[in-house]
């Protein structure tokens, strides 16, 4: 028993002596950088639940400075799009809703949209009275078509909308309700053909 017991000892002595003969001394040549991990979208906004029962949304920018602060009666939705782009929804009771949008790499804030139909590619489809709009999310100058059709008067103006999707850059795919009898009418717009 007693020999079980010095072999147990020796056998962990010299466990920890091969350990230590084997380890490397830590030299400046020898620390591996890192990369650094990309910001996750928490890192850009917090959202405090007030004592009031509001919530107040801070938009961070990369510094860790606040560039946006709102204070809404709903906790808003964060939502994290293509290329650096947080989406800020604040919902005043289905169906209406306002978004806009922040670039957290360039530290870019759109202007509100009203219930808009669709998001992608960079742009924004959204009705504007009786008019749909499709414009770059965040500068109308550098992208902005109007489309003009019978779309039926509903509120929001969004609803007359069924659904819209692009198939290419170039194309927008919209069915929507026509006249006072909510026709339903299916379309593909050229939107190079738009001016």
């Amino acid at each position: 028993m007693k020999l079980k017991k010095v072999f147990i000892i020796w056998t962990g002595i010299l466990c920890i002596l091969l350990m230590a003969c084997g380890r490397e001394d830590i030299t400046e040549d020898s620390i591996v950088e890192t990369k650094k991990t990309p910001s996750q979208i928490e890192d850009f906004y917090t959202i405090m639940n007030n004592v009031d029962e509001t919530y107040t949304l801070k938009l961070i920018d990369n510094n860790k400075e606040v560039i946006d602060e709102i204070t809404i009666p709903n906790k808003p939705h964060i939502n994290k799009l293509e290329d650096d782009i947080i989406q800020v929804v604040i919902s005043y009771g289905s169906p209406f809703y306002i978004t806009y949008f922040y670039d957290t790499k360039n530290s870019l804030l759109s202007q509100a949209y009203d219930t808009p139909v669709l998001v992608d590619k960079g742009k924004i489809v959204f009705m504007e009275g009786d008019k749909l709009i499709v414009t770059d999310i965040f500068d109308r100058e550098a992208y902005y078509k109007q489309i003009e059709r019978a779309f039926s008067e509903t509120v929001p103006p969004s609803s007359a909308i069924i659904s819209a999707r692009f198939i290419n850059s170039d194309e927008l795919q919209v069915d929507y309700y026509v006249g006072k009898d909510f026709m339903e009418k299916s379309e593909i717009i050229d939107l190079v053909e738009i001016e």
